[in-house]
């Protein structure tokens, strides 16, 4: 009976830890080799106010009915470090599952993305062509990419998701393929619960490919829609 009782508490005492760690995004792994990326306390990927697309882009509604734009953190830190951003120009028309712009990495691969909404670019953030690496360090906030109106919001909505349900797809997106890096890079792809700092450049070319088509589509899945668009490489 006593060695039953012990039993229950010390079950009882992991539980709640597993819930403390949990509640507080701790994470035992650490993966000091290539560091982790910091949580911060502005611009969070659990924002409620961002809406995301399925093409791991996110949208925020402005006040003024404008909307921001950028790039969830599994992608920034899958293009690995940033040498260039390719931004489109202020005034330019951009229309929903077109091309919205390219990360480029020091090691010469590029990932373009598209647009998540229809709009008219009215601003882009010059601070990211001058420092490609807020993309990575402050995705949601210091490392947005564009400004645009908003056009055919009610067609887009059905396209976007927030709340708890993009958090938990997000989750299940970077569990599974954090499962699938482990054995390429020797270790936990997660520190923390974020992305492990420019970690597509630990995969050789053919592993960055198969992630890249893992959260973005396979070739064959990619349409192009008007004769204006890119077909994502």
């Amino acid at each position: 009976m006593v060695v039953l009782l012990v039993a229950l508490t010390f079950a009882a005492f992991l539980l709640l830890n597993w819930y403390w760690l949990r509640s507080h995004g701790k994470h035992a792994t650490t993966t000091a080799r290539i560091g982790h990326t910091p949580n911060h306390a502005h611009g969070r990927g659990d924002d409620t106010s961002l809406l995301f697309h399925p093409g791991h882009t996110w949208v925020r509604l402005e006040d003024d009915g404008t909307a921001t734009l950028g790039v969830s953190d599994v992608v920034a830190h899958m293009a690995g470090r940033l040498a260039t951003v390719d931004l489109p120009a202020p005034g330019e028309k951009m229309l929903r599952d077109n091309k919205a712009w390219a990360l480029n990495s020091a090691n010469g691969r590029n990932l373009a993305q598209t647009m998540p909404i229809s709009g008219t670019v009215i601003a882009v953030n010059d601070a990211v062509r001058r420092v490609p690496e807020l993309v990575l360090d402050d995705p949601y906030g210091k490392g947005w990419l564009l400004k645009t109106t908003v056009r055919g919001l009610g067609a887009a909505l059905r396209h976007l998701q927030g709340g708890s349900g993009a958090r938990a797809r997000m989750d299940q997106i970077r569990m599974r393929l954090a499962t699938r890096l482990q054995p390429a890079l020797g270790h936990a792809a997660l520190d923390g619960g974020t992305w492990v700092r420019a970690f597509g450049d630990e995969l050789d070319d053919l592993q960055w490919q198969q992630f890249k088509d893992e959260i973005l589509g396979a070739p064959e899945d990619q349409v192009t829609v008007t004769p204006h668009t890119v077909r994502i490489p």
